[in-house]
């Protein structure tokens, strides 16, 4: 017997196209929204981890002193799927010696006879003794530090500068002068031993047997890049920490 197809009726090509083109309307706004909340995921995840990365180096930074957090410092290091870079400035708490605005340097007078330098800009010297005469001048956006004629030199942020420097552990037998240039004013932490062979030429104040003179305060940047080569960070974290001068 023959099926009777009479009744029924199939779309037509027209039809078809138009439902293809009634969907591609309402679908197409959905997908783009879809996928930029998709490229948003990824780069909030992105954030997040480079943030992780940045702030994990910063807290392990409890575990290191001083020179050695310096001497370490990544540039542009990798870190898993990134690349972590980092920079130390000194800093301080010593707010009331200047009206305007300033910077800070370091000098560490360490128990083994060294002296570590650091200058506003972050730059830092390692010298091998104690110098005799150490001269620090701040002007026109520069510095310049003299240390029995080794010179270093960078930039600064401002002209007023102050010089904090810890002899808490300075040895027996090292007398160093500080000449401070105009601009210029030290902090010296220092022992009642001691006190008298930290010399001033300049303005300046002594603070002695003071716990604090076993920390120095800085502050701390990291940056961390999706690319070796990217120039802007995909995060960056500040702190200020006080991390410890010897072990």
């Amino acid at each position: 017997m023959k099926k009777s197809t009479k009744g029924t009726k199939g779309f037509t090509l027209l039809e078809v196209l138009l439902a293809v083109f009634i969907f591609s309307v309402v679908a197409l706004p959905l997908l783009s929204l879809y996928l930029q909340a998709v490229k948003t995921d990824v780069a909030a995840r992105n954030v997040l981890n480079a943030n992780y990365i940045a702030q994990d180096y910063i807290e392990k930074l409890d575990t290191a002193t001083y020179p050695q957090a310096l001497a370490s410092l990544p540039l542009k290091e990798q870190a898993g799927d990134y690349y972590l870079s980092a920079s130390i400035a000194p800093h301080g708490s010593a707010g009331n010696l200047f009206s305007a605005s300033f910077v800070y340097a370091h000098l560490l007078l360490l128990e083994d006879g060294k002296m570590l330098a650091v200058m506003p800009d972050g730059k830092w010297q390692l010298y091998a003794a104690i110098p005799a005469q150490i001269s620090l001048s701040v002007s026109a956006g520069s510095y310049t530090l003299s240390c029995d004629g080794s010179t270093l030199s960078g930039t600064a942020a401002y002209s007023y500068c102050v010089l904090v420097v810890n002899a808490m552990k300075m040895p027996p037998g090292a007398s160093p002068t500080l000449n401070l240039g105009e601009g210029c004013k030290a902090v010296v932490y220092c022992t009642d031993a001691n006190a008298s062979s930290v010399i001033l030429a300049g303005d300046g104040v002594k603070h002695k047997n003071v716990i604090a003179g076993h920390t120095s305060l800085v502050h701390v940047t990291a940056s961390v890049y999706d690319q070796a080569g990217a120039s802007a960070p995909v995060a960056q974290s500040e702190a200020y920490i006080s991390i410890r001068n010897w072990s």
